[in-house]
């Protein structure tokens, strides 16, 4: 699904798969949390095991204005 997202946002060129993960995330896109809790097998494990406000957390989306990226073993905050 996150590569559905990926291929949207950077309109990147068509494939197959490519067209498949992004219906997966139309799908999805609005309700992210409820698809990782419901739908996906590990979400429902961390539910499980309280983690639930975790999976609420990591499905939200364009909330800070920043970007790690990979800078040799580390992932840093690119500077702008």
């Amino acid at each position: 699904m996150c590569g559905g997202m990926l291929v949207e946002a950077l309109e990147a060129e068509s494939t197959p798969e490519a067209e498949e993960a992004v219906s997966l995330w139309n799908l999805h896109k609005e309700n992210l949390a409820t698809m990782m809790k419901d739908v996906s097998e590990h979400g429902r494990s961390l539910v499980s095991l309280g983690f639930e406000a975790d999976i609420d957390f990591a499905s939200r989306q364009n909330t800070y204005d920043i970007l790690a990226v990979r800078d040799g073993d580390s992932i840093v905050r690119k500077a702008q």
